[in-house]
């Protein structure tokens, strides 16, 4: 066995351990890098906030029935002074003291993943219909928490209007962040966001917590992604055309990772893979279009692969419509039939 080989940088303050490039097939192939180092170096990249104790209290705003799910309008708090709003979404056959299998949904905001406008409570345009991921799995009958994504979250006050502002928003969100936690990167605040939905949604009552999935579409395909394989609780992730390599998408904006980290990422060959491996055993399905394609493949097999040599079952699934950002009918209901088959009582 070759030895491993480490390099040390400065990370945001921390010390952060990376397998240098050399050396990086054995952060899959050798068994004596356990997936909880992967795990701990992924978590050391992210950084850490500072002064972030609070209470993860809820609050429910509203409750409405549609012709599809019942709704109720939550906010939770995730940090000292910042809450997400979040949607929680109940099949309308949903008997008292049942329990459903849970999927949180994250995106820009929870309206267009539940389909419908919260003010006016109607249909959302025709169009995208088929990445309205939460209303598409509480009709196949889960229970569904669809959650709004940083940097709306952290930008409360000036989200509406940022909605209309582009990357200056987004800009602003990244310095906000940085001003108030120098430690901590974008993929770190939308990984521990995540983590507080999945908190709320495993403990309700009407949900099995044997039963978890994560659900995203870009954005939210990158949330659901870190969110899915960093927590061991999520055993099926479903995550649409969100550019699983580096050079498939905007990795390196600071609302992100930040250039510089992701630079060294690339330098020492860490990639998605070794995240990947983390969901062992578990269901990743990839829909992809755009931004993910034949060319992911090759991170796909090298984290399932490395599963295998582990002893451990990862199924994956390329869903490759190959034509366009937004996903496909048929992508979606082969998408949708792969859930039922490993959610089945």
């Amino acid at each position: 066995m070759k030895k491993r080989g480490m390099i040390f940088f400065l990370c945001g303050g921390f010390w952060f351990l990376l397998f240098s490039g050399i050396f990086y097939e054995n952060l899959l192939a050798d068994e004596e890098i356990s997936c909880e180092e992967i795990r701990q170096i992924w978590f050391e990249a992210m950084g850490m906030p500072e002064n972030h104790e609070f209470e993860a209290e809820i609050e429910c705003v509203e409750k409405f029935v549609n012709d599809e799910f019942q709704g109720e309008i939550l906010f939770q708090k995730n940090g000292p002074k910042t809450r997400q709003k979040m949607v929680l979404l109940k099949p309308l056959d949903l008997k008292e003291g049942e329990k459903r299998p849970g999927f949180v949904v994250p995106y820009y905001d929870p309206d267009r993943m539940c389909g419908y406008d919260l003010v006016t409570k109607k249909r959302q345009k025709p169009g995208r219909e088929y990445a309205e991921f939460g209303r598409l799995l509480v009709c196949e009958g889960y229970v569904v928490l669809c959650v709004e994504a940083y940097p709306f979250n952290l930008l409360a006050d000036e989200a509406e209007a940022g909605r209309s502002q582009g990357l200056r928003f987004w800009q602003r969100a990244a310095e906000e962040l940085k001003r108030q936690h120098p430690k901590w990167t974008g993929m770190g605040k939308v990984t521990s966001d995540v983590r507080l939905a999945v908190d709320y949604l495993a403990n309700l009552d009407c949900v099995d917590g044997d039963r978890l999935g994560i659900a995203g579409h870009s954005l939210g395909g990158k949330m659901a992604f870190y969110g899915g394989t960093l927590d061991k609780r999520i055993s099926l992730i479903l995550a649409s055309d969100f550019g699983m390599r580096w050079e498939d998408t905007n990795w390196e904006d600071p609302w992100y990772w930040g250039k510089d980290k992701v630079e060294i990422f690339q330098q020492n060959g860490l990639d998605h893979s070794s995240l990947l491996r983390l969901h062992a055993p578990g269901t990743f399905i990839l829909i992809a279009g755009e931004a993910d394609g034949e060319r992911t493949r090759p991170l796909l097999t090298r984290a399932q692969e490395s599963s295998q040599r582990a002893g451990k079952k990862l199924e994956i699934f390329l869903l490759n419509h190959a034509s366009g950002h937004q996903p496909t009918r048929e992508t979606v209901e082969s998408a949708l039939k792969l859930i039922r088959e490993r959610f089945a009582n």
